[in-house]
């Protein structure tokens, strides 16, 4: 009898190492020629888009008689409402772009430029997962001053390695890596605000 092939799914470690692998500039691209950029849409904007058409189901339901009681109107219609903010909140394309000749970067709504700033404002940072009774799960995240945090890794129990990652891809953008205590010597810090901060060099 054949031992069947068993089939497992990449370590978000290894799949975070691929994408690293096909492009260095991970999770941006190279766009005019000169500047790094990647876009996403939240995933909440799709479960909202899905809340409100299960809701217009159930009101259209209500209204030709399949559902009798009053209480089946009263619920889709606040479904309806939180969807529709949902859709509000997140319509949205997110672009974020780094401009690595001024060393500046921006964050966008549909184009619109919420936010530009310097590069020790943006960061890459290593965050610890809360989950009961299991061992404690990391994974990546891009972040800095006035824009949203973003996941670039999936989750895995291998903080050692996705911390390596981690300074890779904030060494390949040349920007600022953190780690998840606030205080660690696993932090690369390659821009300082010199402008209101004094530093003390010791030996």
């Amino acid at each position: 009898m054949f031992n069947r092939p068993v089939f497992k799914l990449p370590t978000a470690e290894s799949a975070l190492e691929d994408k690293l692998r096909s492009n260095p500039y991970y999770p941006f691209n190279v766009v005019r020629r000169k500047e790094l950029e990647f876009s996403a849409q939240y995933t909440a904007l799709y479960f909202a888009i899905a809340g409100l058409l299960v809701s217009i189901v159930m009101l259209i339901a209500w209204i030709t008689g399949n559902l009798p009681s009053n209480a089946f109107f009263i619920l889709p219609m606040i479904t309806a409402v939180v969807s529709i903010t949902a859709i509000w909140n997140y319509k949205d394309t997110r672009y974020y772009t780094l401009y690595p000749k001024q060393k500046e970067y921006s964050f966008a709504h549909n184009k619109n430029v919420h936010v530009r700033g310097q590069y020790y404002n943006i960061y890459i940072r290593l965050r610890c997962e809360v989950r009961s009774g299991s061992k404690p799960y990391y994974h990546l995240v891009l972040n800095g001053y006035e824009i949203d945090s973003r996941r670039i890794s999936g989750s895995t129990t291998n903080s050692d390695k996705l911390r390596r990652l981690g300074q890779k891809i904030a060494g390949n953008l040349n920007i600022n890596y953190f780690d998840e205590a606030n205080t660690s010597k696993h932090h690369v810090i390659r821009h300082f605000r010199v402008d209101k901060q004094v530093f003390t060099f010791r030996n």
